[in-house]
């Protein structure tokens, strides 16, 4: 009774049972004893009502499906609030590493490698590739100019992460209508 009390404990504080292996509640080893109970179920070792008690507290019998449902649910909520799904690299979520989940997820998708099911909910939310990105393709002077550009007419180099600048190249010179579009913060902060 007491392990269950402490999932429950676990669950209101965090949000979620994923709990990990190596997790100390109260000086309990919850984690370890979640997975032994994982493994019981598996094998036919649990009572009905053991089962039962487990499910009640929102036990995922699956711990990989619910470590995957939880990076998806904080990427849900991060569109939700950014009304986009461009997370930057290194952007934590809901104390999930969001930037290199969905990183993986989209090399995972490139390669026709994700589970079944999954593409189409990260297609869903627009998810499922990797951003266009024109600044791979445009040389180094010309990123040079529009850091140059910015700096002159903002007074410093502290680009904005999601900050795109306009870069006359070659003939054309000056127009906000032609150029380049570069994702100039992205450039800069790669660079660092």
């Amino acid at each position: 009774d007491e392990r269950y009390a402490l999932l429950q404990q676990f669950r209101r504080r965090e949000g979620h049972t994923d709990v990990p292996t190596g997790h100390v509640e109260d000086g309990v080893l919850l984690g370890r004893w979640l997975g032994r109970q994982r493994a019981a179920r598996k094998e036919g070792r649990l009572t009905a009502r053991q089962v039962a008690r487990l499910e009640e507290a929102c036990v995922a019998w699956d711990s990989h499906e619910a470590k995957w449902m939880r990076a998806y649910e904080a990427l849900v909520a991060f569109r939700r609030r950014e009304g986009h799904a461009d997370v930057p690299s290194g952007h934590m979520e809901s104390g999930v590493r969001l930037g290199q989940w969905l990183a993986s997820q989209r090399r995972g998708a490139a390669r026709n490698a994700l589970a079944p099911g999954r593409r189409e909910l990260l297609e869903a939310l627009g998810a499922d590739r990797a951003p266009e990105s024109t600044d791979t393709v445009v040389p180094w002077r010309v990123a040079i100019a529009g850091l140059a550009a910015f700096k002159e007419r903002e007074g410093h180099a502290e680009v904005p992460i999601r900050h795109t600048e306009r870069v006359a190249v070659g003939s054309d010179r000056g127009g906000a209508e032609g150029g380049v579009e570069l994702r100039l913060g992205e450039w800069l902060a790669r660079q660092r």
